[in-house]
């Protein structure tokens, strides 16, 4: 037999993280705003929801068993997508999961890493619209290079008849923490293709070669800029 599971109370206040921008967190505030710098206000929205997360005086959720008649409070997230790790974690798993069981096809998938130029990087950072049209062009640009690769090795009379895809996420920072606007996108490793009775074939493709990837970067970046 397996030892029963209990619930234990996440204590957020007692870890380093907690400590160092419950600490920090004002000063750094305070004196950007007597530089005549402010921090933007989701930044300052991240920070303080973060310091709230988890604590039973900022809200909570009472659960009740009818079977026992136990009752356990269990505190608000602050639902966080910037650095909680409970929240952080959460969503992680949840999108994982949710990308595995109902998005992404059992097919062979490549990674595709695009890292764009500071001043760029620095542009978006500020413009979730701008952001997310970098991302579609990146990624229509990726999916045309797959629908060439697979007429040509293929034999197919149409890049139509390949049918291909992708999902993207943003990053946005870098080992260093640092502010580094860039995007990881997963893409099927080949196309789909309408076999004799309608039904779509999936058809691996061979990995691109230096050249192809050195002329994949090129078109991303003329189509971006």
């Amino acid at each position: 037999m397996y030892p029963a599971r209990t619930y234990a109370s996440r204590r957020a206040d007692q870890t380093i993280l907690h400590r160092c921008v419950h600490r920090f967190w004002p000063r750094v505030r305070d004196g950007c705003e007597a530089q005549g710098r402010p921090l933007p206000s989701f930044v300052r929205r991240e920070f303080e929801a973060y310091l709230r997360c988890g604590d039973l005086k900022e809200g909570f959720a009472r659960i009740h068993c009818f079977g026992c008649g136990l009752d356990r409070l269990v505190p608000f997230s602050c639902k966080g997508r910037g650095f909680c790790p409970s929240c952080g974690g959460r969503r992680m798993h949840e999108g994982a999961t949710w990308l595995c069981e109902r998005v992404l096809p059992p097919v062979p998938l490549r990674q595709f890493v695009l890292s764009l130029p500071k001043v760029l990087r620095y542009l978006l950072a500020y413009d979730g619209k701008l952001c997310r049209a970098v991302a579609k062009t990146a990624i229509q640009e990726i999916c045309r290079f797959q629908r060439l690769h697979a007429r040509r090795t293929l034999g197919l009379s149409s890049t139509r008849q390949a049918l291909t895809g992708a999902m993207v996420a943003v990053q946005r920072f870098g080992s260093a923490l640092n502010l580094n606007i860039h995007f990881h996108a997963l893409v099927l490793d080949g196309v789909y293709v309408l076999d004799a009775f309608g039904h779509p074939a999936f058809e691996q493709l061979k990995p691109p070669t230096l050249d192809n990837l050195n002329h994949l970067a090129a078109r991303i970046a003329q189509a971006v800029l």
